[in-house]
């Protein structure tokens, strides 16, 4: 009998031989003439054999925001509502295949807990709770929103308020709040959840080859003599991206490497699996670089902690100078672990080092969880970080922005802001006091999540939602209905490999909804003087690309030139690279060593202080990262019925060794108990973990899913991230709780009882 998991699996596997036909594509790239979408009966033409698309009115082009590569899909309207959406096979991403969270698009769009009107607080003392939100107007919300707003501002300050987006937004959306938030409101406390993994991996980019992202192409997978994965999660974050690992393994093409702790679906088509403890992958690449670089052999005293054998090491040594070339791919946990910055220059180093870059079918590729982390550097939404890789510290771009906004540079903030990881701390000590939380879950999402839950509950707090209610909407004192990115919106994102998609609106929102940009120029036009408000916003109303031509001017000349990328031309083309410097300048699929700056020396890194470390208290290791049917906090996987009910609660997987010395059965529920705080799931002893670490999926809150999350259920919070810590490591912006030493017990009936609020 196969599992309702193993069949989704299969699905997504036997979907690498459907083909749409390339009438479907000649037809939806039509939309780059001008025309909103494409007409049902040039569709039927095409796919007349597909009951699927009977009765769809327009496809419109949009992509997949449910993982960094960004795959260019159709959705399918019907009377003015998303009912279907399909892959495009001319696509080279993932050649029309879409995974299970991809095909759930559709779902997520409908279901009937979506935000469609504002809510407003009236009773500060209902934080926290579902009660005490009512529905309002538009003008009574965004009325309250920025009076709340200009009330802390007067307060504390312009360093009072900070804004917090999600890492899966619009370039456009992007480039409204760091221009609102710098220019207008002159704070610099704006961050994503890319603070956790991209930000300091594409700083290691920026360092080794010259280039603040990836220098390669997710294409170099197809050509490569060796596949290195760094954590077993690509298959579970990226799966498209796996499905080409799988396409090249099962051909014989390359020979794959996994270096990860667990036994996962990478494993299983791995040649050789070494599996280091959490934590210790830095270690090991070190002494790789040692035996490519010089000759030394692995050290056995060196390996002794990681649980790798010098022997496979040299394994992999022996594999590496192949002549098809190495491409590494190093997971999210990898990058959110408390090595994770030095790792990523590690990585980085070793291919720069071995000439693994830069050509076809060789390069390196950081995997960040979100869909547009990308765009999130491009645009400067970080403390400190100005659009096109200039920064707030030097004059010169401080002079250059303003000049693109069109305000003076000492109207920009004149220090960089606070890391979002800093934020629960400033609002306990009156330093921060107002949150605009946009489609994101901040008490769901980052570590620390208690910590997280008494700043909201201490803070003026507008939250953005496309569904209610949430982890984080419960403590907001207003909450504006959202559109979603994907079929709802219009716009651009870039890819993990830098490639820009543009993005079509297939339906309005439901009910009053409306979409990210419409509703920051809204709360701007409530904060700012007329004057400004003008000069920052003009008559932008959410529906124009103007914040991207705006942004290409500003790249010019920098190394992330866009101007070659116009709107016009992304409409007719399935994802341009940039740079790109002119339109008829075919976009750059991979940065080589003309683009790069003087060779750095390769300098091995040591690991980190102030990593987790296991005592008589607290034994285990405990790793968090995700699963492959969720996303997030499941805002919208969870509220799926084929993805929620294929994982509906959190489980715990530890080795069968430690649930028999804990006297603990298969089955039991448990509780996991870090010097943070402490969560409870359900236990699975298996030998997909290896003795004394445990591993728990990240995704899992109390109001997240179609029962309304374990509140609904009368069961106990599993949300990993009440265990993890908001401090970082000392170098490095890696969080040090992500990974974090734990206790684990039966639960008893107070844990049953605790709901986390």
């Amino acid at each position: 009998m196969i599992s309702r998991r193993g069949f989704l699996g299969t699905c997504g596997r036997c979907a690498a031989g459907l083909v749409l036909g390339d009438g479907l594509v000649r037809a939806a790239l039509a939309v780059g003439a001008g025309k909103p979408g494409v007409s049902a009966p040039a569709l039927e033409d095409a796919m007349s054999a597909d009951p699927v698309v009977l009765g769809i009115e327009q496809w419109s082009r949009t992509v997949c925001d449910l993982c960094g590569l960004n795959e260019p899909v159709f959705i399918g309207t019907r009377a003015g509502k998303v009912t279907a959406v399909k892959g495009i096979p001319r696509s080279t991403i993932g050649f029309g295949r879409l995974c299970p969270r991809a095909r759930a698009l559709v779902a997520a769009t409908v279901t009937e807990d979506r935000a469609v009107k504002p809510l407003l607080r009236r009773d500060p003392q209902t934080k926290g709770t579902l009660d005490g939100l009512v529905a309002v107007t538009w003008e009574e919300a965004l009325t309250a929103a920025t009076d709340g707003l200009r009330r802390v501002r007067a307060q504390l300050g312009p360093g009072g308020i900070a804004l917090f987006a999600s890492d899966g937004e619009t370039c456009e959306t992007y480039g409204l709040i760091a221009r609102i938030a710098r220019a207008g409101l002159g704070t610099d406390h704006l961050d994503t959840p890319a603070r956790l993994d991209a930000l300091h991996a594409y700083e290691a980019c920026r360092q080794v080859f010259g280039t603040p992202a990836n220098p390669g192409s997710v294409e170099d997978v197809d050509a490569a003599g060796l596949i290195f994965m760094i954590g077993g999660e690509v298959a579970e974050s990226h799966p498209a991206l796996f499905h080409r690992v799988l396409d090249a393994r099962r051909k014989g093409r390359a020979r794959v490497v996994l270096l990860d702790w667990r036994k996962t679906e990478a494993a299983a088509v791995a040649d050789l699996h070494l599996r280091v403890r959490p934590g210790h992958e830095l270690t090991v690449v070190n002494a790789l670089a040692a035996g490519l670089l010089r000759g030394a052999p692995a050290s056995g005293g060196a390996l002794r902690e990681t649980g790798v054998d010098p022997e496979a090491v040299a394994s992999v040594r022996k594999l590496w100078p192949v002549d098809h070339g190495v491409v590494t791919l190093v997971g999210p946990i990898a990058l959110g672990s408390p090595a994770g910055t030095m790792l990523a220059r590690a990585v980085a180093h070793l291919h720069r080092a071995t000439g693994q870059w830069g050509e076809v079918g060789r390069g390196v590729l950081f995997l960040p969880r979100g869909a547009n982390a990308t765009g999130v550097t491009a645009f400067g939404v970080a403390p400190g970080m100005l659009p096109a890789g200039r920064h707030l510290n030097h004059p010169d771009d401080r002079a250059r922005i303003a000049a693109a906004y069109g305000v003076a540079a000492d109207q920009l903030p004149g220090t960089p802001g606070l890391a979002a990881l800093e934020w629960p701390a400033a609002v306990r000590a009156g330093r921060i006091g107002a949150l605009i939380v946009h489609r994101a879950n901040l008490a769901a999402e980052m570590p620390d999540a208690l910590a997280w839950r008494e700043a909201l509950s201490k803070s003026f707090v507008v939250a953005t939602t496309t569904h209610a209610p949430s982890e984080t909407t419960i403590f907001a004192d207003v909450v504006l209905p959202l559109a979603m990115v994907s079929g709802e919106s219009t716009g651009t994102m870039m890819s993990l490999d830098r490639r820009c998609q543009t993005l079509e609106q297939a339906a309005r929102p439901p009910g009053e909804a409306r979409t990210a940009d419409r509703i920051l120029v809204d709360l701007g036009r409530g904060l700012l003087d007329p004057a400004m408000f003008a000069l920052l916003a003009g008559k932008e109303d959410g529906s124009s690309f103007a914040e991207w031509d705006r942004w290409r001017a500003i790249s010019a000349g920098t190394s992330f030139e866009a101007t070659g990328i116009t709107v016009a031309r992304l409409s007719r083309e399935l994802g341009v690279p940039w740079p790109s410097a002119a339109e008829d300048q075919p976009g750059t699929a991979r940065l080589g060593p003309a683009a790069a700056a003087a060779k750095p020396a390769y300098v091995p890194a040591s690991a980190p202080i102030g990593g987790p470390r296991p005592d008589s208290a607290r034994p285990l290791l405990l790793v968090i990262g995700p699963v492959r049917e969720h996303f997030g906090s499941r805002m919208r996987t969870g509220r799926t019925p084929e993805l929620h009910y294929e994982a509906p609660s959190a489980q715990l997987e530890m080795h069968p060794d430690d649930g028999r010395d804990l006297g603990i059965a298969d089955g039991d529920w448990v509780t996991i108990e870090s010097a943070t705080g402490a969560a409870t799931a359900r236990l699975w002893l298996t030998d997909r973990a290896i003795p004394r670490v445990v591993f728990l999926p990240e995704h899992y809150g109390f109001l997240s899913d179609l029962q309304g999350g374990s509140a609904t259920q009368q069961e106990p919070e599993g949300l990993a991230h009440r265990i993890t810590s908001c401090d970082r490591v000392a170098g490095g912006d890696s969080p040090a709780g992500l990974m974090v030493a734990v206790s684990v017990r039966k639960a008893m009936r107070r844990d049953m009882r605790q709901r986390g609020v």
